[in-house]
């Protein structure tokens, strides 16, 4: 999943809705083995099916709901977006960082991100765009275009062999997770990096109900960065309500600087 505005979340660095066919509610908290488990059916039809890839090997049902999920995130006027950066074999350990991200249609979003090297906050509302580490002053800078609102889409034609894309997308199961029962779905993400390619595995837990997406933990097989060790965690809430983004109050007698530029765009 591609999320330009929300690199700076799924890296972790400083670096409306419509009802839909509903499956039979869940009534247990843990995890069904997906052979267990039948998947959700879908109106014939109802869905736009993605180009079958030659190397993929996706559960039809799975791309479809994936599919519907994204349509229905991209719809939001609101949410909240909250992650940790986590070490993969003890993720009960403290979060090496974490951070928060609201956002507000169309164009105001704040994000709070902490590690051991401090914390940077962000507030942008239009093309005004404020920043500040730890205890320093608000400064404010002028974006060459407003804020945007986060972009999920799982499938992505970017080149002839799908590479960017989801694939051999499966039903891992459902869990019943505070907000109602939810799919979990697997698949894996190619990626590239100037060392070559590699692959992030993504897990992704889907209401059953709105098709919304509740949470995603993701590690990859880079060997030139964390080599499976680390794994990140997201959390989506406040879907549709109201979040309140203002702009700071500047400090008296300070004048901003006007930098024009874009701020944390994946490629």
């Amino acid at each position: 999943m591609k999320l330009p505005i929300l690199a700076i979340i799924l890296g972790l660095v400083i670096p409306v809705l419509s009802q839909v066919h509903s499956p039979p509610p869940v009534s247990h908290a843990s995890l069904t083995q997906a052979t267990a488990t039948p998947p959700p059916s879908f109106p014939p039809g109802a869905w736009p099916t993605p180009k079958p890839s030659p190397t993929d090997s996706s559960d039809p049902a799975a791309r479809a709901l994936l599919l519907r999920s994204d349509e229905v995130m991209n719809a939001l006027t609101s949410m909240r977006i909250e992650g940790a950066d986590l070490w993969r074999n003890a993720p009960a350990e403290p979060p090496r960082a974490r951070v928060d991200y609201d956002f507000v249609a169309p164009d105001r979003a704040k994000w709070r991100y902490e590690s051991k090297e401090g914390i940077f906050e962000a507030i942008c509302i239009g093309r005004d765009y404020w920043t500040r580490q730890d205890a320093e002053s608000w400064k404010l800078e002028r974006m060459e275009g407003p804020c945007e609102a986060p972009s999920f889409a799982h499938f992505l034609e970017t080149d002839s062999d799908w590479r960017g894309a989801a694939r051999d997308i499966t039903f891992k199961g459902q869990e019943a997770l505070a907000s109602g029962p939810a799919w979990v779905v697997g698949y894996r993400l190619p990626e590239a990096s100037e060392e070559g390619w590699y692959d992030t595995f993504v897990t992704e837990w889907v209401d059953q109900r709105t098709t919304r997406l509740l949470r995603e933990e993701r590690w990859n097989s880079d060997p030139f960065g964390c080599a499976g060790r680390c794994l990140g965690r997201l959390e989506y809430s406040r879907f549709d309500e109201v979040i309140e983004i203002q702009a700071p109050v500047p400090p008296s007698g300070s004048s901003p600087s006007f930098r024009v530029f874009t701020p944390w765009v994946a490629p």
